[in-house]
């Protein structure tokens, strides 16, 4: 009984430390190179995320610049339009005012024809024709309007829309006793806009 004791007891201290040697110089090492394996996986898997993150990060980055420069291209072209159709409403409400210049002129026109066409010469004042003097046509862009040399008008123009400036209004008779008449316009480009004014 003894004997079989002590073998038993020799057994059980055998595989105890066959299982000690092998926890100790197999299990531990495979353990340890998982462990290992594991770490080098999620280091290379968070370096990898990192790289993918920092690629979206770049990305969405340009698009907001692409973006933005398209955004700010837009409105640069939209103000360009805006300050070109404001110079050109401009133009056009001064071209505007040239042709009611001339239509004040009108009634100038039509009697300077009527006492050329009975008298044969040119009036050079205004009371000759029973219109007054050339400040009783002010009004709107007409500073005054007053008579030159061989029936010619000089429309001037107020102040407040072109310094300096006048329309002339030079008369030419025809031969079978019609009057053409030719616009000069002087300090007032946008009248050159109109058909009668154009050089």
């Amino acid at each position: 009984m003894k004997n079989a004791l002590l073998t038993f007891l020799a057994v059980l201290l055998g595989c105890g430390l066959a299982l000690f040697i092998y926890h100790r110089y197999v299990l531990e090492p495979r353990l340890q190179q998982a462990e290992s394996r594991e770490r080098v996986a999620l280091d290379a898997a968070r370096a990898e995320a990192e790289a993918i993150a920092a690629e979206l990060e770049a990305s969405a980055q340009e698009s907001v610049r692409s973006q933005r420069e398209a955004a700010d291209a837009l409105v640069e072209r939209e103000n360009a339009r805006r300050e070109v159709l404001a110079a050109e409403g401009a133009a056009l409400q001064r071209q505007a005012l040239a042709a009611e210049a001339l239509t004040r002129a009108g009634m100038v026109r039509v009697a300077i024809a009527e006492y050329y066409l009975s008298t044969g010469q040119w009036p050079s004042r205004l009371d000759e024709l029973g219109l007054g003097a050339p400040e009783d046509h002010a009004g709107g862009p007409v500073r005054a309007i007053r008579l030159g040399d061989q029936g010619e008008i000089v429309i001037e123009i107020a102040p407040e829309v072109a310094d300096d400036a006048s329309l002339r209004l030079i008369p030419e008779a025809s031969p079978v006793g019609s009057i053409e008449w030719r616009c000069r316009v002087e300090g007032f480009e946008d009248a050159r806009r109109l058909p009668a004014c154009r050089d």
